[in-house]
């Protein structure tokens, strides 16, 4: 939640998005237009490589380096980079 009587900086990261659900991924994007600006491109989408190295305790480019959830994170990293 944002209180609107402060003017904070901040971004919003959408995460787990999973493209079979597309009802919900519909009403999830419709909640935050008002936040468009606010938003990073980056959308981190939801990936069994992603618990599999969470489980092992392990960063997800040591554990799958070539996974979707590796390049999701490399693109949010580059993404901030950036700014």
């Amino acid at each position: 939640e944002v209180k609107q009587t402060k003017n904070y900086h901040y971004r919003i990261l959408r995460n787990l998005k999973d493209a079979r659900s597309k009802r919900t991924n519909e009403a999830i994007e419709d909640q935050l237009k008002r936040f468009e600006d606010n938003m990073f491109d980056t959308i981190v989408r939801r990936a069994e490589a992603i618990n599999q190295a969470q489980m092992m305790n392990l960063p997800i480019y040591v554990f799958d380096p070539k996974s979707t959830g590796s390049e999701d994170f490399d693109s949010l990293s580059k993404e901030i980079i950036n700014g």
